[in-house]
């Protein structure tokens, strides 16, 4: 591939526009008291409170030990609480608190401002088509080992 056409590849198009999606979402969340990543692992909570932190991380597509890492800084910002596992002594649990559960519109409505500003122009019949083609992308790279 010459170097012209290496800047619009879909790996590299795909690359800069999460690097600028992360980049206003780090704004906006800021915006409120969060990391970005926070507002992330907030939505899985809000979907299901008291889950493991291995569960978490399952769902978020991140190892276990970037989890504990923002886990351990929600907590001290009061947003969540680990609770000891009662069927398997060697995990936790995590539940929100009502301060986690109270930033919930505020964080749906920056999650509505970044898309709104992401997908201006775009046709209902796009968006669509854009989220179907996101979620094959995500299950193909999912699917694959790394060589």
């Amino acid at each position: 591939m010459d170097e012209e056409g290496s800047h619009t590849s879909i790996g590299y198009l795909l690359a800069q526009v999460c690097k600028l999606s992360r980049d206003r979402s780090r704004v906006l969340m800021g915006g409120i008291g969060l990391y970005c990543g926070q507002g992330i692992a907030l939505q899985q909570l809000w979907h299901r409170d008291g889950i493991t932190q291995s569960e978490l991380a399952h769902g978020l597509r991140v190892a276990p030990a970037t989890v504990t890492i923002s886990l351990q800084r929600m907590e001290k910002l009061g947003l969540i609480e680990r609770r000891p596992d009662p069927h398997d002594q060697r995990g936790s649990r995590v539940f929100l608190t009502e301060k986690g559960r109270s930033l919930r519109e505020r964080v749906k409505g920056n999650w509505h401002k970044l898309e709104g500003q992401a997908l201006a122009g775009f046709t209902e019949g796009d968006r669509t088509l854009l989220r179907q083609f996101l979620l094959r992308i995500g299950d193909n790279l999912g699917q694959t080992k790394i060589q």
